[in-house]
């Protein structure tokens, strides 16, 4: 959520993070904002950048996000959402026989690139310092505000410049901000008739995941989920569609900040998403109301393995010694019987006449399950064929559904 403000405080925001920039590293820089570079010199800084937003386009990424908005009546469903692309121009002025413009445009290049995303921190300093963005909500929208520089060629800048009546050109850049969601403040809908009245007052904690970690994990590990407003009485965190519940006494493991969690022994090896929802007890039913529900974050999680090799008796076949049997691996979590199974093996001693040999091994169709009853195993049988001469020690690793397994070593 954020309202008419945004652009506003967008723009606030990248002038104060490039004045702390600036006064740390130049001596005598100021920082002049909003103000068309043809302002005259008098209002434009000795030396310092002036930012100017110059353009605002509808994000390709996020225009159609809120449609439909109203129904087929016309009554308003939901608040509509526009999503916005900004454009600022950001010019470099100061002394040219000291190339002052080049040290202020490496200084706020420097600054962007290192630290590109609008921080929660720095949105809620900037409303809290500047009495006309007092009503500014930007800091509670779930999507962060990126700065990416632009390349712009001679003409384009030349064209961009143009705008600016009889202005001479100075040193500037391009930076592309988005997505800056603007919420409309219109009311949607209203709902059919309370039957019974049921009112409980609690503080607005919408959960909010920024990042998880570790990205890759095992079964054995534990999963942290980092963000803000994350505990509550009724927390959970929903792995896919498995509800699993933290230790709400732990406050190292829960609390506001993060969310310390096993990884549930049924969830299946790849690519996984994980989701805080706090349930809310209205005393209506016995089912607790799921009120607030975060941003949904992603992880992979690794199988883990275990090698056995079933060796055949050797045999000949046209000359050469044979060597075959089954390389059996187990699997934890238990894998699927659509999921896509690839085994890979690396020698690891190869003789010195000869490069050293590598294997990739597909597992049976439906992962070697039968039983149309069941839907996911634990060992996965790999026949393997291969040359006497090319048995020894190899590296082996398992990869399910992009997710690939620790590296063990098995003898064949």
């Amino acid at each position: 959520m954020s309202n008419f403000l945004t652009i506003a405080t967008v723009t606030e925001v990248l002038k104060q993070t490039l004045e702390t920039a600036l006064s740390k590293y130049i001596t005598g820089a100021r920082l002049s904002t909003a103000l068309r570079p043809n302002s005259g010199g008098d209002k434009l800084p000795d030396k310092g950048v002036n930012i100017y937003l110059y353009q605002v386009n509808p994000s390709p990424a996020g225009r159609n996000l809120d449609l439909p908005s109203r129904n087929s009546n016309g009554t308003l469903t939901q608040r509509p959402r526009i999503a916005l692309d900004l454009y600022y121009l950001l010019s470099f002025y100061g002394d040219e026989a000291n190339l002052e413009p080049q040290q202020v445009l490496g200084c706020v290049t420097s600054t962007l690139h290192a630290r590109p995303i609008l921080t929660r921190d720095s949105i809620r300093s900037v409303i809290n310092n500047t009495p006309y963005l007092k009503s500014s909500d930007l800091d509670q929208e779930v999507e962060l505000i990126k700065f990416t520089l632009l390349h712009l060629s001679l003409e384009e800048l030349s064209k961009l410049w143009s705008v600016f009546f009889q202005t001479t050109y100075t040193l500037s850049v391009v930076y592309q901000a988005s997505i800056a969601f603007i919420e409309g403040e219109e009311r949607d809908s209203v709902a059919l008739p309370v039957r019974e009245r049921n009112i409980r007052l609690i503080p607005f904690r919408q959960p909010v995941i920024d990042k998880v970690s570790p990205q890759f994990v095992t079964v054995d590990e534990e999963l942290v989920i980092g963000g803000q407003n994350l505990s509550s009485e009724g927390v959970s965190v929903f792995f896919k569609s498995v509800p699993v519940t933290p230790d709400k006494e732990d406050r190292e493991k829960t609390n506001d900040r993060k969310i310390a969690i096993e990884i549930p022994p049924d969830l299946r090896a790849g690519v996984n998403t994980v989701q805080v929802v706090h349930d809310l007890d209205l005393g209506t039913t016995k089912e607790p109301h799921r009120v607030y529900k975060s941003n949904i974050a992603s992880f992979v999680l690794r199988p883990a393995i275990t090698i056995t090799v079933t060796n055949e008796p050797e045999r000949e076949e046209n000359g050469v010694m044979i060597k075959e049997g089954n390389l059996s691996v187990g699997f934890r979590p238990k894998v699927g019987k659509h999921q896509r199974v690839i085994l890979f093996l690396d020698q690891l001693s190869p003789p010195s006449s000869q490069p050293p040999n590598a294997f990739s091994l597909k597992a049976p169709a439906e992962n070697g399950i039968a039983d149309q009853d069941i839907n996911d195993t634990d060992i996965i049988h790999f026949p393997f064929k291969i040359k006497k001469s090319d048995a020894g020690e190899y590296l082996v690793h398992v990869l399910v559904d992009e997710a690939q397994s620790e590296e063990t070593v098995g003898s064949i």
